[in-house]
């Protein structure tokens, strides 16, 4: 609960958008520094540890949107168009999609989800 699914949305635009922090924020700095001979171990260190911790942030706070993944995934059918919000990984705008439709899923498929996300 309250952090998004690795497989939604991780490529294209997690990564991309990941790529491009890195180059304006950590890569494009050192490489001035490194041209000019100044380049600092522990500055590059720093701004590796600065780029995770923006990154988990923002994992962190998209997990917890409109309540969190947990109550977005019982309330979808009453959420239809935030439902999938905090399971994203999209730092834009996440992909809509459609709830899961429970009623219309076999019961082998049905019993099986279940169990794998231990629902009752």
């Amino acid at each position: 609960d309250k952090l998004p699914c690795h497989q939604v949305e991780h490529n294209p635009a997690y990564t991309d958008a990941v790529s491009d922090y890195l180059k304006d924020n950590v890569w494009n700095k050192v490489q001035k520094q490194a041209k000019s001979c100044e380049l600092d171990p522990e500055d590059l260190k720093k701004k590796m540890e600065d780029a995770s911790d923006h990154w988990r942030d923002f994992l962190t706070d998209r997990g917890k949107e409109h309540g969190g993944t947990k109550k977005c995934w019982d309330k979808q059918m009453s959420m239809p168009d935030t439902w999938y919000i905090p399971f994203s990984m999209n730092p834009g705008t996440p992909t809509p999609r459609a709830p899961v439709k429970w009623d219309d899923l076999s019961g082998s498929i049905k019993e099986k989800l279940k169990q794998l996300f231990q629902l009752h």
